[in-house]
């Protein structure tokens, strides 16, 4: 009998572990800003995630369809560790500029410079008055380990991200 009962308050104590862990999300996300391209199909998202204590802030820019609902994980772009002012404007209805004084190359982690048909151009770091013209082609082969100082720059240029 005795045994029936520990091993039923084992069972128990896993199960309720195991729904603490899988319904808790220990991040939030917290929408800085939103700018919708010239034709309105598209959203440029700046927003902050936090973790918890033991970690940093991050710093992100998603480009997601403008009717969408947020989602944090769609169309990242952008992501800086730290709180950072970051500016996002359409210059056309496929072409981004995302400017942080701030930024510094050894906290970006991601650097997008064209998702699908979206142009992506960055002015980062104290020279962002000048804004940075976006490389043709970028050899994913010479892609950077995050936060090694050198310019961590993806290019995903498979087909369209929204059709016409």
């Amino acid at each position: 009998m005795l045994y029936r009962i520990i091993s039923g308050g084992v069972a128990l104590s896993l199960l309720a572990s195991v729904a603490l862990v899988t319904s808790c999300s220990t991040c939030s996300n917290t929408l800085r800003s939103k700018t919708l391209s010239s034709d309105g199909r598209l959203a440029a998202v700046f927003s902050e995630r936090n973790c918890g204590a033991t970690t940093d802030f991050s710093s992100i820019v998603n480009v997601q369809t403008a009717s969408d609902r947020f989602d944090s994980d769609q169309g990242v772009l952008f992501v800086a560790k730290g709180h950072y002012d970051i500016a996002v404007a359409w210059s056309g209805p496929r072409a981004l500029l995302v400017t942080c004084a701030a930024c510094s190359r050894k906290n970006i982690f991601r650097e997008v410079t064209a998702l699908g048909d979206i142009a992506v151009r960055y002015s980062l770091g104290p020279d962002s008055a000048k804004p940075a013209e976006r490389a043709d082609t970028v050899d994913l082969k010479e892609r950077t380990k995050p936060g090694d100082g050198r310019n961590p720059v993806t290019r995903q240029n498979v087909a369209p991200f929204f059709p016409n």
